[in-house]
């Protein structure tokens, strides 16, 4: 499939498409680099596609490259403001980047356009925890849980805040 793709790009050498879809396929390959390259290359033949910048975010966070993930969400949500997985993704970025009242912004903007979004109840949960506000954090986490209630990791979260807030109730969830 690699090599269909890349015979079609060399015969249609203008077309952004091609460079996205084998950038995906490289990235699925942990070729990262590779794969930067071409989404590189299928944005600079379509700097309209809001996808190719949200693909070239999740290539550079799963290689740790946290401050061009978060150019590459913001690129994407220039385009298109009402990404929700783009600004899911901003704020995970920029929790990992210890911006937690910015974190708490995108939240703000992600509940305003979708008030059902557990991923966005638990990431500003955690945003408050690391601000040291666990009052907060223990609302929104419950939050999150009670729209997701099958999220092992938000039910862990759930348990260790209450844990650090009241012993006997945390208990109790076990």
């Amino acid at each position: 499939m690699l090599a269909r793709l890349t015979d079609s790009i060399r015969k249609y050498p203008d077309q952004a498409k091609l460079y996205f879809d084998r950038g995906g396929m490289l990235y699925v390959m942990k070729a990262y680099a590779l794969a930067e390259k071409d989404i590189q290359k299928a944005i600079s033949l379509d700097a309209r596609q809001p996808t190719y910048y949200e693909a070239l975010g999740e290539i550079r966070l799963a290689a740790d490259s946290l401050s061009g993930a978060l150019e590459a969400y913001r690129n994407a949500l220039r385009l298109e403001p009402h990404l929700v997985t783009a600004r899911l993704k901003l704020a995970y970025v920029l929790f990992q980047l210890e911006q937690y009242h910015e974190t708490i912004n995108q939240t703000d903007t992600l509940l305003g356009q979708d008030a059902r979004l557990a991923k966005a109840y638990g990431l500003r949960s955690q945003a408050y925890e690391a601000l040291g506000d666990t009052l907060r954090a223990l609302k929104y986490m419950k939050e999150a849980v009670r729209l997701s209630p099958e999220d092992y990791d938000a039910l862990m979260a759930l348990g260790d805040l209450l844990r650090g807030q009241r012993p006997k109730r945390a208990r109790l969830l076990w």
